[in-house]
């Protein structure tokens, strides 16, 4: 398993990873992706992407994920509902 980010500082180190799991850094928004990611994979996850899209257009996004997955792939794409956040209580105790 391959894991990304644009953020090198946050992976685990090494030695706490499984043998059979990889971290390396990426733009996914950099084009072209380097062609050893292309059409490689089964699935693709991405998480808190909606963060790094500076506007409404999701295509760039979209057209490197999938250009990752193998044809018949899948990507699962995880998003927070940010306006569901409630912090009442932790704002009462900031005065």
């Amino acid at each position: 398993m391959d894991g990304f980010n644009i953020n090198d500082a946050i992976f685990p180190e090494p030695a706490f990873l499984p043998k059979s799991v990889s971290m390396k850094k990426l733009d996914v928004l950099a084009k072209p992706l380097p062609q050893q990611l292309i059409g490689v994979y089964n699935i693709t996850h991405v998480r808190a992407f909606v963060s790094v899209i500076l506007s409404e257009n999701t295509t760039p996004l979209l057209s490197s994920v999938i250009s990752m997955l193998k044809p018949g792939g899948w990507l699962q794409w995880e998003e927070m509902k940010a306006d569901f956040i409630i912090l009442a209580e932790v704002r009462s105790q900031w005065k």
